[in-house]
């Protein structure tokens, strides 16, 4: 976790900067000693692999999951290129309050969120009550495994990491009096990869064996996708 504390100095107050929410843990590294490390002399195996490939893409298609199709279509192009997904996509899927995994271990993005604003609140409200000065206070998380329940969400990037960071500039005043000032917002990566041991069962598993066995035969090389959401803004008393 990252933390900032910024008391007043001289008498002016801290100011909330655009890069303030900006933080976050660095990125994993994509991990390519799967790539390319299957040999077919014959061409059978690429052959037949490019085909059910392409009922995977078709299905993606047909049941309307443009994001995993665009994923998909990246995967394919061997570039292995970062793929950075737009800010209303980020939004839409960090506002999923359940996943689909019913794991107890993967959390949801919204109380990723709920938990980080309240913490830098709290840790900005002590700051100025030991101080009697204002404060500006930032917090960013570690990366946290969550997860949503939408198909496109669930079938573009499953189980995947996100950091929320919120900045707070606090005032003094009596409790439940402080002046709050805050900005929050959340960043999502995953690297795009699969696993042949997975357990997803009947056909989802036959995709990932497929998409996995695309990545040993050099069809489809593995890569980091990145997001931000917008800025969240608020202002009220605590």
């Amino acid at each position: 976790m990252y933390e900032e504390v910024q008391n007043a100095e001289n008498g002016q107050t801290p100011t909330i900067r655009s890069y303030d929410t900006s933080i976050h843990p660095n990125y994993p590294t994509v991990d390519l000693s799967n790539y390319d490390t299957l040999s077919d002399l014959t061409g059978e195996l690429t052959q037949a692999n490019l085909v059910q490939a392409a009922s995977v893409g078709a299905y993606f298609d047909v049941r309307d999951r443009p994001i995993a199709k665009k994923l998909f279509d990246h995967y394919y192009r061997r570039t292995g290129d970062d793929y950075y997904l737009d800010e209303s996509t980020v939004d839409r899927w960090i506002a999923e309050d359940s996943n689909a995994y019913g794991d107890p271990k993967i959390s949801t993005c919204p109380v990723v969120v709920a938990d980080n604003k309240e913490a830098t609140i709290r840790r900005a409200i002590a700051e100025v009550d030991r101080t009697q000065n204002p404060v500006k206070v930032i917090l960013s998380t570690d990366w946290v495994v969550v997860a949503g329940s939408s198909n496109d969400n669930v079938q573009s990037i499953g189980r995947y990491s996100m950091a929320s960071t919120t900045v707070v500039i606090a005032r003094p005043g009596e409790i439940n009096s402080h002046q709050i000032e805050l900005r929050q917002q959340s960043h999502i990566c995953d690297i795009y990869n699969f696993h042949e041991d997975s357990d997803y069962g009947n056909m989802a598993q036959s995709a990932v064996n497929t998409m996995a066995q695309s990545e040993q035969l050099g069809l489809a090389k593995p890569f980091l996708v990145q997001g931000e959401s917008s800025v969240h803004a608020w202002s009220g008393s605590r």
